[in-house]
């Protein structure tokens, strides 16, 4: 499945006023040092992490190495967004990131905006085909939407030149309970870490429409 880049990138550049109920996407990139994907994979996972734990309404993050991509949802519980406009909303979500960020020379921009609800999961499987197309480049191999669908279902010929698990798919954020709840409150204590095994989202789509669309 192939989606218009420039439909992606037009959600982007629509205004400066957030939209109550509305998902929000908001996306991080490091502007200096070394940004190639090699780099990348190493510390932007970890500032995926550290960004979701610190911003409000997050419910899934991605990253396609040379971007973190996190999205917002205020609709399940009723209260809208904190954040009127989306400079401020940018503004803290780069200034978590290099606080996170364990290379301490590299800084960060931010972005973030509005995306219907059905576009949602075409805006991540974008963003991993994206990283499909960029990892072939590399390789100087043959970037045609079969060619692309192709690597992000199988990887790589070889697969152990990176990190673990599915890797060439980029990496998801997710917040899970940790075993043990709070003593004091009997709260249960949640956490973000990242799923190593980042499925294919043109074909697990629920893996991220579950938090679009979340059960009533």
């Amino acid at each position: 499945m192939k989606i218009p880049s420039g439909r992606m990138t037009e959600y982007s550049d629509f205004g400066q006023k957030l939209l109550p109920r509305t998902p929000v996407i908001v996306e991080v990139s490091p502007i200096s040092g070394d940004l190639s994907v090699f780099k990348g994979g190493k510390f932007l996972p970890e500032v995926l992490c550290g960004v979701a734990e610190c911003l409000p309404h997050v419910v899934f993050g991605y990253t396609d190495y040379s971007t973190c991509s996190l999205l917002l949802v205020d609709y399940p519980r009723w209260d809208w967004f904190e954040f009127q406009d989306s400079q401020s909303l940018s503004s803290m979500a780069a200034s978590y990131a290099t606080m996170h960020a364990c290379d301490k020379e590299i800084a960060f921009t931010a972005k973030s905006f509005n995306l219907p609800k059905d576009e949602v999961i075409n805006y991540f499987i974008w963003k991993q085909a994206t990283l499909a197309g960029n990892l072939l480049r590399m390789d100087s191999l043959k970037t045609t939407p079969d060619a692309i669908n192709e690597f992000v279902e199988s990887g790589p010929i070889s697969t152990d030149r990176l990190w673990p698990g599915t890797w060439w798919r980029g990496r998801a954020c997710e917040r899970v309970q940790a075993p043990a709840c709070n003593l004091s409150t009997r709260e249960s204590v949640f956490f973000w870490d990242i799923d190593e095994n980042t499925p294919v989202f043109n074909k697990n789509r629920d893996y991220i429409n579950t938090w679009v669309y979340p059960p009533k």
